[in-house]
């Protein structure tokens, strides 16, 4: 979620199946186009994880 505040943070993507369908409802209220988008394409959309990293 958006906090409006700076951190440096470590990406990856989801690891698995189980993550990106728990991740997914978040990111389709955000932007409610991907579930459009996923039926519109073979590819699978990849889920990209950020990662709070202690300074």
């Amino acid at each position: 979620m958006l906090s409006g505040k700076e951190h440096v943070a470590r990406s990856r993507a989801t690891d698995g199946a189980e993550e990106k369908a728990g991740l997914w409802p978040i990111m389709t209220a955000a932007w409610p186009s991907y579930d459009e988008y996923q039926t519109e394409t073979e590819r699978e959309i990849p889920v990209v994880v950020l990662e709070r990293v202690s300074p």
